[in-house]
């Protein structure tokens, strides 16, 4: 009966519902595009957590091997020492038994 009255107020209330229509499906969309930003944001998070542990693994695997091929090569080194240390030692008690006999 109302519409019969005043048509223009009809006309305008359907274009008042048919804008909250497409209001509520736009806030629809925007809650659906901030839990797809959330999840990737999320997902980015844990990709950079999980290459950062993946560097400091590696960096401290090299390091270790690093350190026990110099501690190796140190060993090495002192092995060879105590041996020119015992040939200069017989060499020292050979050129003494020389002077004595001479």
């Amino acid at each position: 009966m109302n519409a019969m009255i005043n048509p223009d107020l009809a006309q305008l209330r359907q274009q008042v519902e048919a804008q909250a229509r497409e209001v509520a499906e736009l806030r629809g969309n925007m809650q659906q595009m901030d839990k797809f930003v959330s999840a990737t944001n999320r997902q980015s998070t844990l990709q950079i957590a999980a290459i950062v542990i993946s560097l400091c693994l590696t960096i401290a695997g090299g390091l270790y091997f690093q350190t026990n091929a110099i501690n190796r090569n140190i060993e090495q080194l002192e092995k060879r020492m105590e041996r020119v240390e015992r040939n200069l030692d017989e060499l020292n008690k050979e050129l003494r038994a020389q002077r004595q006999a001479k």
